[in-house]
């Protein structure tokens, strides 16, 4: 079947189809291109038909990609992607010598590597230009698979999808006991973990599963009635209460550092949580990209051996 995409897909549709599975909505969409939802459902309307297929489930709470949609949504996102990256070198190669790189990070490495080592890269690598991107593993995954980002950062995991991703392990990311500088624990040596409530962050997908079976391991009591869904709401409960966690070390990493939150040790061995940078298989690096990482590569041996928030691998 001659569809002749090549020919008769305009940007404009392309657009449409990115936007709509960015935004969940038709009228979020429209909002973001700066077009009337009736101009959008058009151009998703001429989409569909040049593809013969339909992208796209329509629903009284919103838009989700239809059984046919992931191709098309995953190849719109990389046409403009690789658009964006051809204006990106474009502007580079008129202005002199600036690169501009995208990276993806997860929440721990958002938190504890990029603002410590990204206020230094301007005297350590001139002329480059990093954009952040927080994210979860698995849309991160798929960001990078569309383009979207050039490469990301964090723990890494096994799994089917592995062989399309270049995995390169840098450093250990293990779990910590965290409370309040002054908790009980740390003042009174009869008391333990068991005799405190435990808030956990609600973290979907790879990380949850993983800190709910530790937390399980060590015998923690979770709490029934309070859940952290993010690192600042639970940073407040800490510092507020008797309540413990357990979590990255690097994800409260500032909160350490500044003796806001205290770290206790764990006795119980723990499995090895590998973390670095992943790649796209199938795509070349770009100059930005590959000097980011050396950048990357040498931080985070230097903070290895301080041997605070991060380990070496095991």
């Amino acid at each position: 079947m001659q569809r002749f995409l090549d020919s008769r897909l305009s940007l404009r549709q392309l657009r449409a189809i990115a936007a709509i599975d960015q935004c969940g909505s038709l009228s979020r969409a429209a909002v973001s291109l700066g077009m009337t939802q009736s101009a959008l459902s058009k151009s998703l309307h001429e989409a569909e038909t040049i593809l013969q297929t339909r992208v796209f489930d329509r629903s009284a709470r919103g838009v989700v990609r239809s059984m046919h949609g992931d191709g098309p949504v995953r190849a719109a996102k990389s046409i403009l992607a690789t658009l964006r990256r051809l204006e990106d070198e474009l502007d580079r190669s008129m202005a002199g010598s600036t690169d501009t790189v995208t990276i993806g990070a997860l929440p721990s490495a958002a938190l504890g590597l990029l603002p410590r080592f990204l206020t230094t890269i301007v005297e350590s690598v001139p002329g480059l230009q990093v954009r952040v991107i927080e994210g979860l593993t698995n849309d991160l995954l798929v960001q990078l698979s569309s383009g979207e980002i050039d490469l990301m950062l964090g723990r890494i995991y096994r799994g089917p999808e592995e062989d399309r991703f270049v995995m390169e392990r840098l450093y250990n990311e293990p779990l910590a006991l965290v409370a309040r500088p002054g908790h009980p624990l740390f003042t009174d040596a009869s008391t333990s973990v068991l005799d405190f409530e435990a808030v956990l962050p609600t973290y979907s997908q790879r990380f949850g599963p993983e800190i709910e079976a530790f937390a399980e391991e060590l015998g923690l009591r979770p709490s029934g009635l309070v859940r952290a869904g993010s690192v600042g709401f639970l940073c407040e409960i800490l510092q507020s209460s008797d309540m413990i966690t357990v979590l990255p070390a690097l994800m409260v990493a500032g909160e350490l550092q500044r003796g806001s939150l205290k770290a206790m040790p764990i006795q119980a061995e723990q499995a090895s949580r590998p973390a670095g940078l992943v790649w796209f298989a199938d795509r070349s690096r770009t100059r930005g990209a590959e000097r980011l990482a050396a950048f990357l590569r040498n931080s985070i041996e230097e903070l290895v051996l301080e041997g605070t928030v991060i380990g070496p691998l095991t």
